[in-house]
């Protein structure tokens, strides 16, 4: 949200910069805004990150809310796991989007997915069931 609203600053500064590169004369500078001309500008800000989330369906807020929980997860299992288990999980998220997308979908995934699942099943199977090193 700052970013959108930063960015609806970005047009007026950079005209006032490239007229002040451009025109070098007493003509070429912007004229000091009024405190009405600022307060316009300032109410009209909401409006431009209202219309930054303007043709947002559930389905795309649905994603937004995936990837900021990704945003969450990604710090999360580099604090209490290790890189290999990271490694994984990136293969797990994709092997659960495909079964729930399946489901809900009421679609077969094709062959070359089903492969590729088993593949990181069985790897990650594999990774977990290496036997614990005996203490003496």
């Amino acid at each position: 949200m700052l970013w959108i609203g930063a960015a609806s600053y970005i047009g007026p500064v950079f005209g006032a910069i490239g007229s002040l590169a451009n025109g070098g004369g007493a003509a070429a500078l912007p004229s000091i805004p009024s405190i009405a001309d600022l307060i316009a500008t300032v109410t009209g800000a909401p409006a431009a990150i209202v219309s930054s989330f303007a043709g947002f369906t559930p389905a795309v807020w649905g994603v937004v809310v995936l990837k900021a929980l990704n945003g969450l997860l990604i710090p999360a299992t580099f604090k209490y796991a290790d890189n290999i288990l990271y490694a994984y999980a990136k293969p797990s998220s994709i092997v659960v989007t495909t079964i729930l997308g399946c489901l809900l979908s009421r679609q077969w995934p094709s062959i070359s997915l089903i492969f590729g699942v088993s593949a990181v099943v069985g790897s990650i199977f594999l990774y977990s069931s290496k036997p614990k090193p005996k203490t003496a």
